[in-house]
């Protein structure tokens, strides 16, 4: 009998805590609920703007290559080239801090034969990088190259490109910002809705590099007279995009 009495206060002491809990819970969930509505109301508006540019600076990366059946022949014959080819970029007054070798290698050159790798020589080849900032003088050093460096002269780019370019970045970005806020203005006009504060500014740049391929077959060396290699420079298209959020009232 005493033990059942004592299982009945257990139980009914557990019974208050119980209604506690399930009280504290529910005010809890209501809490929760009430601070979806501060959240405010927002206008968000996507703003572009470009400026276009005309390059001016060209990137050449050239190499000369020499095959022969004696290595130490191979490096002679790419090391005379070379040294002609540097004497045409001298000639045409590009400094040497505009002129950097990229790479040196030398492999072996091979055919298959017979079921089998045969080793026919070896290929020097020595490239190089040259900047040009005198865009008008481009042909002439173009075409001085070619002739120094005759059937072992490879071409494999040829890049326009801009320098200080993050001053026509800052204007395409200039420009985006005032695209968003005059589309923001005439929405707000429309609806008439009044803009707040920005709540968040997102940006995104593109700044296209133009890459016209000269190939990398040989450029046989032949009489050129007076007619230089044409080279069509162009613009580019420097774009930002914005994305604003303002708080509206």
């Amino acid at each position: 009998m005493k033990i059942r009495y004592l299982v009945f206060l257990t139980i009914l002491a557990l019974i208050p805590i119980s209604a506690c809990s399930s009280d504290s819970s529910n005010s809890t969930a209501a809490a929760i609920d009430k601070s979806g509505y501060d959240q405010p109301r927002t206008l968000s508006i996507s703003g572009n703007g470009s400026v276009e540019v005309f390059p001016n600076l060209i990137i050449i990366s050239a190499q000369v290559t020499a095959v022969d059946k004696s290595v130490l022949a191979a490096r002679e014959e790419a090391a005379e080239t070379m040294t002609a080819l540097l004497k045409s970029l001298e000639k045409n007054q590009i400094p040497e801090k505009d002129i950097s070798t990229t790479s040196f290698r030398i492999s072996e050159r091979t055919v298959w034969r017979d079921g089998e790798s045969v080793r026919i020589g070896f290929e020097v080849t020595n490239s190089l990088q040259i900047s040009i900032t005198k865009l008008d003088s481009a042909p002439r050093i173009l075409d001085d190259m070619i002739t120094a460096g005759k059937d072992a002269i490879r071409i494999n780019s040829f890049e326009l490109s801009i320098t200080g370019k993050e001053q026509y970045l800052e204007a395409a970005r200039n420009k985006a910002v005032m695209n968003a806020k005059e589309q923001a203005e005439m929405l707000g006009i429309a609806t008439g809705v009044k803009l707040g504060k920005i709540l968040s500014i997102n940006t995104q740049a593109n700044i296209p590099t133009q890459y016209p391929r000269f190939g990398v077959a040989s450029m046989e060396a032949a009489p050129l007279g007076d007619t230089n290699t044409p080279i069509a420079f162009g613009t580019q298209n420097i774009a930002a995009t914005v994305m604003i959020v303002w708080e509206i009232e």
